[in-house]
């Protein structure tokens, strides 16, 4: 190994760091545990090309992050099986004092989350996804209301573009029907809110690689919401169509995938008439049935059936997890709950639990 490796090793151990990487004269370093400081340094777009590091603990999870910042040579203290073996896929010189089969959760009874949840992959940048989704779920979750007010905090107060943080959630749906259901027929049902702007973006990302997404849009179309309107544009400027859809219309068209985007976290009244209607139809679709931030019909604050709900089989909720997936009739109707992180920063959060608790 080079010298910046052989000098990050005992830096790291004489000074009690957790990790270090350095090149000549620029060294960073880390008191924080786990992949925190990795995250950071990735966010924060530094290029590590060139450097040698060293860090106490290094899962697959840690190997692939120190892969996309670039560094060349890894001194791991306690190195897993698997991180080994994607150092060497990509050419990373690494070096360690044990060699573990996996690196184990703090409760000592089985394989750390944030291993477990890169097993599957080889890609840095998704591995980045992966691990930030990861650690979204682990935080506890909190109401819908909760939530609503930490994105307008996020937008309002600390000047991040509700059309930003629009764009990475839906990011989240299409890429997983790019890789999971390739090719298939996409059915997206959209209200007129920011649900439904989210699953007419998903739409056109899906239509910019290659799908033919149906759109259907249950509502008013002159009650739509600006970013609604947005995304109805930019949909239509690539040539996508929205079709209008109500309760007592045929059969809804065939697909291999439903996306439920008509409610969102903010639904406080009941899903009544046309709207019942509509929601009894989807769950009677054959497609995998996907919903957007929470299922529509249910209370995000409470899990409570708001007259009816949708039943999907797998739930992509955003920033933090929901009160109402995890209680009532929500947890019936959320399936596979994916928490996914958009960037919505820990202050909004911090901010909106202050002010609700004191």
């Amino acid at each position: 190994m080079t010298t910046d490796a052989l000098k990050a090793k005992p830096e790291m151990e004489e000074n009690g760091y957790t990790c270090v990487v350095r090149k000549g004269e620029d060294c960073r370093f880390s008191f924080a545990h786990g992949i925190k400081p990795l995250l950071e340094w990735i966010d924060e777009g530094n290029n590590f090309a060139g450097y040698g590091a060293a860090d106490q603990v290094v899962g697959k999870a840690a190997a692939l992050l120190y892969i996309h910042l670039g560094v060349k040579e890894l001194y791991g203290k306690l190195l897993s099986e698997p991180a080994a073996a994607i150092l060497e896929q990509y050419g990373v010189t690494y070096a360690y004092e044990n060699k573990v089969p996996y690196i184990i959760n703090r409760k000592k009874d089985g394989m750390c989350p944030m291993e477990q949840s890169v097993l599957e992959t080889s890609d840095p940048t998704e591995a980045v996804t992966l691990l930030k989704n990861t650690l979204a779920s682990l935080k506890p979750p909190i109401s819908g209301t909760a939530a609503k007010a930490a994105d307008r905090y996020a937008i309002d107060v600390m000047g991040i573009p509700s059309l930003e943080l629009m764009e990475r959630a839906s990011a989240h749906v299409a890429d997983h029907i790019r890789k999971n259901c390739p090719g298939a027929g996409v059915l997206i049902i959209s209200g007129m809110g920011n649900n439904g702007a989210d699953g007419v973006c998903i739409g056109r990302m899906l239509k910019e690689s290659g799908f033919d997404p149906t759109i259907l849009c249950c509502g008013s179309l002159w009650k739509g919401t600006w970013e609604f309107y947005h995304q109805l544009s930019e949909y239509r400027r690539i040539g996508g169509k929205i079709l209008p859809v109500c309760g007592t219309c045929d059969d809804l068209p065939e697909a291999d995938v439903l996306v439920d985007a008509v409610f969102g976290i903010g639904l406080k009244r009941k899903a009544e008439g046309e709207y019942f209607d509509l929601i009894t139809k989807m769950n009677g679709h054959r497609g995998l049935k996907l919903s957007v931030d929470v299922p529509s019909g249910i209370n995000a604050d409470t899990g409570e059936k708001m007259g009816t709900y949708f039943i999907a089989d797998r739930t992509f909720t955003f920033g933090r997890n929901k009160t109402g997936l995890t209680s009532g009739d929500g947890a019936a109707a959320a399936g596979k709950i994916t928490v996914c992180e958009i960037g919505i920063p820990e202050e909004a959060y911090a901010r909106i639990m202050d002010a609700c608790l004191g």
